[in-house]
């Protein structure tokens, strides 16, 4: 689920159709066919109104048809993570975000870990992308970072 704060609000889902999505599954069973249970939303639906983008089994949001465009006709500059597994698409989708110029934020309190260290996976996002952590609760997680100057952390070196 990727919420995008700047008045648009989007949602995700992961499936994989009977030919597959993007790419192989490597001869391991497929998951989140679509139809199955993997392939819905859980404990959260998207709200009235909200968009829904299909990511076909590819771990990120990005590539799913109209997602970027439809960040950009509405001027969102800054996209809100959550999803099942942090160090998956939410990192997958999070490392494009900052690629493209987006303020990431991740909600710790609705995502996990599948593969790697939970805290860990949080930590590298904050360290490469300058993603914030926080939690759904906290109201800064709604609003775009305000960086200083001294935070800038790929600053020039002097002439």
């Amino acid at each position: 689920m990727s919420r995008c704060s700047s008045y648009a609000s989007s949602a995700t889902l992961n499936t994989r159709g009977p030919a597959g999505g993007c790419g192989s599954t490597l001869g391991r069973r497929p998951k989140c066919l679509e139809g199955s249970w993997g392939a819905r939303f859980h404990a959260v639906v998207p709200a009235p109104g909200e968009r829904v983008f299909t990511k076909r089994a590819c771990f990120d949001a990005f590539l799913s048809d109209g997602f970027e465009e439809y960040l950009g006709t509405r001027g969102v500059g800054h996209v809100v993570l959550a999803g099942l597994y942090a160090d998956v698409c939410v990192d997958t989708t999070a490392r494009t975000a900052f690629q493209k110029g987006f303020h990431v934020t991740v909600l710790t309190d609705c995502t996990a870990a599948l593969h790697l260290p939970y805290d860990a996976v949080l930590r590298f996002m904050r360290l490469v992308y300058g993603a914030r952590t926080t939690t759904a609760d906290d109201a800064r997680a709604w609003t775009a970072p305000v960086y200083r100057a001294e935070e800038e952390t790929c600053a020039r070196p002097p002439d």
